[in-house]
Parts: C-alpha cells; structure tokens; sequence
C-alpha cells in the first residue's frame, strides 16, 4: 500500500481502499494485486471519511472510483485508472 499511497500523493489526493482483486503476483518478494477504490483530495477528506468508515459510500463518489493496476517493469509500478 505504501506504492499506492505515493503515487496518489502525486496528484495531491489519499488513496482509500475498497477492495482487492484480481491481477496477481510477486515483485521483489512482495506480493500484489490490482486494487479498488477511492482517490480523495485532502478537502473532501472530512465529508468522506466518515462514510467510508461506516461502509456507506453512496454515489456521490463515484468520480473519485479508480482501479489500481501494477506492472514489474524493473520494479513495481502502480498506475490509477
């Protein structure tokens, strides 16, 4: 998750996590798989993080919904989609 993070911190936002799927596999001895969820500026923080605490996310988010995919090209990348 640590990748995750920091490449969501390129984009000024924090990567909340819904789900893992799919995609699996092993880069320099740790495991991965593409993952879930949403990508959150820091001002919509306190609107969002009570909803996705309770697990009561409802559509008004769905534009923040991304996919996080990876490839081992000389390491890990991870990519938003």
């Amino acid at each position: 998750m640590e990748q995750v993070q920091e490449e969501a911190d390129k984009f000024n936002k924090t990567f909340f996590l819904e789900c893992a799927d799919g995609h699996e596999g092993v880069v320099n001895g740790l495991h991965v798989c593409d993952l879930f969820g949403w990508l959150i500026a820091p001002e919509q923080e306190e609107l969002f993080v009570p909803a996705w605490e309770k697990d009561e996310i409802d559509d008004s988010w769905f534009q923040a919904y991304v996919s996080v995919t990876w490839t081992d090209r000389d390491g890990l990348k991870v990519m938003f989609n």
